[in-house]
């Protein structure tokens, strides 16, 4: 599956039947024709997802087996996880993304890693709205108006703010019809 967009993306997120599972084969069994693995809920702690792929490498048909990779998923195409990623990593993104839904999925696309997508939630969310142009508004509004803005509102280029003022300070996500805004700077 290609994700070319946020949306794309946020459409394949059901959260009410999704539990990330990944199938961890055997890279000893793979490599002589072999299918032999394990799914494993990457939601649950990264211990028990070291002692389940142990356990599914002790019982490979080919002795002493060590290596394992990810060979296929079921839900875990939205972990946007490479191949050679490492437990931990797997794990952090399935918890990242059961924490903050589809929220966690636009993060994930723009930043690429769950550290810098996580400090954005902690450190710079500033909510959802209507539209861009509706978080303008509240903006100018807040930081610049004394009077009601209604009286005002029409002599106001809000769509210049939202250009010249806004775009570079705020990353703007739209999901599910909603904008959701975080602090930029």
């Amino acid at each position: 599956m290609t994700i070319d967009s946020v949306n794309d993306l946020v459409n394949t997120y059901k959260p009410a039947n999704s539990i990330p599972k990944i199938y961890f084969a055997c890279l000893a069994a793979y490599n002589v024709g072999i299918i032999h693995g394990a799914w494993i809920d990457v939601t649950q702690a990264v211990a028990a997802i070291h002692l389940e792929v142990q356990a599914m490498l002790a019982d490979s048909p080919i002795p002493n087996a060590k290596e394992w990779m990810l060979h296929s998923n079921v839900k875990a195409n939205i972990l946007l996880i490479a191949k050679d990623a490492n437990i931990e990593e797997i794990h952090n993104r399935a918890i990242f993304i059961q924490k903050h839904g589809e929220l966690a999925l636009a993060l994930l696309m723009h930043y690429g890693d769950v550290e810098q997508a996580e400090n954005a939630v902690i450190a710079g969310y500033c909510g959802k709205h209507g539209s861009e142009l509706d978080f303008a508004m509240d903006e100018f509004q807040a930081f610049y108006m004394d009077a009601p803005i209604e009286e005002v509102h029409p002599y106001i280029n809000y769509q210049a703010f939202l250009a010249q003022e806004l775009k570079n300070k705020f990353l703007f996500l739209h999901i599910g019809g909603k904008v959701h805004v975080f602090d930029n700077t």
